[in-house]
């Protein structure tokens, strides 16, 4: 008798002191956020090799120099995630638009060189350098640098974010992620059209599909801080939650969708990574939101399709390289890994000692689970380009 009611009460103290270790263990309130490595480009002096007979456009030119070599000098060596590298990029962005209207295309320019623009990819798996002699190349690359550069915004504020500071922190980590979106959504739909002749060899981040793939991820990470919130904040449905772990498990699945869309070389030449973590966050994402949905269906007292959801949730889990040494390309993340695996494990285990000691309740197979059903909170910012800092060079 007393064999029957100790191993009753065993399974009680397992869920009650199990349940208390995991509320009473601080959330990890960040969420995973891709740090890109800066794009890089050479020095160039405009007012040298650009010929002018007045003294305004040689002062537009020498100015346009002086903030290209800054921006350059900031991508070299600049942190990541910080703000003065942002500033340099904006800087020079209406000079870069003056030299587009006064100087591409126009009869009467004479150059005393060349004018090459030479860049390196911040995503690829080369470091190699890709010289050309388009404007295009050179607004592209730019403007690609500076959505990586407010992504990085996002990315170091992130990384200081508590509980004593989240409300704050997380509005301003989603709005940098907006803006780095809308960046690259005006690239993807307005610069590169314009770019005639792309050159078979050029950074990886220029090619249409990744562009459109960085978009999704950004807002994918801004959508994560809003299933955060819901989380932290007291009586929200559950319900609602699903939804909004669903768009960024949807995000990060499109996202995945454009680089494997990226024909030839193009995948080959994305950093390993770039690509490992847009593939856990996409299972993490999914994990989470079969996460959810099986914890409205325990709201509901059905235990067995509760553990049906969170078996799918478990072999996503399965499926994600946890790392194991500082060098592995997951490492950064580690801890915001490790910590939603445990709470996606510690559901899974709950709900399926209940229904195996307790309940019984039939289980559901994956193909006929519905799928949660996508709500997203968060869009890009348009971007909207400066006004060019001159409009004639003579």
């Amino acid at each position: 008798m007393w064999g029957s009611w100790g191993g009753w009460l065993s399974l009680w103290f397992f869920f009650f002191f199990f349940d208390i270790i995991m509320e009473e263990k601080a959330p990890i309130l960040r969420v995973p956020i891709f740090k890109f490595a800066h794009p890089t480009t050479k020095q160039i002096s405009f007012h040298t090799i650009i010929r002018s007979s007045d003294a305004k456009s040689m002062d537009d030119l020498t100015k346009a120099t002086t903030a290209r070599n800054e921006m350059a000098e900031q991508l070299e060596k600049g942190e990541p995630g910080s703000s003065t590298v942002v500033a340099a990029i904006e800087r020079y962005i209406p000079y870069m638009y003056g030299l587009v209207i006064g100087v591409e295309g126009q009869p009467h320019i004479r150059l005393n060189d060349p004018l090459c623009f030479t860049w390196t990819s911040g995503i690829g798996s080369s470091k190699k350098s890709t010289p050309e002699y388009t404007y295009r190349f050179e607004v592209v690359m730019v403007l690609i640098s500076y959505g990586f550069a407010l992504a990085n915004r996002a990315w170091a504020l992130n990384e200081t974010t508590t509980e004593a500071n989240f409300e704050e922190n997380s509005k301003q980590v989603a709005h940098f992620l907006r803006l780095a979106a809308g960046v690259f959504d005006y690239v993807h739909i307005a610069e590169l059209p314009r770019w005639v002749n792309m050159p078979a060899v050029r950074p990886v981040e220029t090619f249409p599909h990744i562009t459109t793939a960085t978009s999704h991820m950004c807002i994918a990470a801004a959508q994560d801080l809003t299933v955060k919130k819901a989380v932290a904040k007291t009586g929200t449905s559950k319900a609602v939650v699903v939804k909004l772990a669903a768009e960024v498990w949807r995000r990060y699945e499109a996202a995945q969708d454009e680089v494997k869309a990226a024909t030839g070389d193009w995948k080959k030449a994305l950093s390993s990574t770039f690509v490992k973590f847009l593939e856990a966050s996409m299972l993490l994402g999914r994990a989470n939101a079969y996460r959810f949905a099986g914890m409205v269906q325990q709201e509901a007292q059905k235990l067995g399709l509760a553990v049906s959801y969170l078996n799918v949730a478990a072999k996503c889990l399965q499926d994600i390289p946890m790392p194991t040494k500082a060098s592995s390309d997951l490492a950064p993340w580690k801890a915001m890994l490790e910590e939603q695996k445990a709470e996606i494990e510690h559901f899974h285990r709950a709900y399926t000692n209940e229904n195996d000691l307790i309940v019984y309740d039939r289980l559901t197979d994956e193909k006929l689970l519905d799928v949660p059903e996508p709500k997203g909170l968060m869009t890009p910012v348009p971007y909207n380009p400066p006004y060019p800092a001159f409009a004639e060079i003579h």
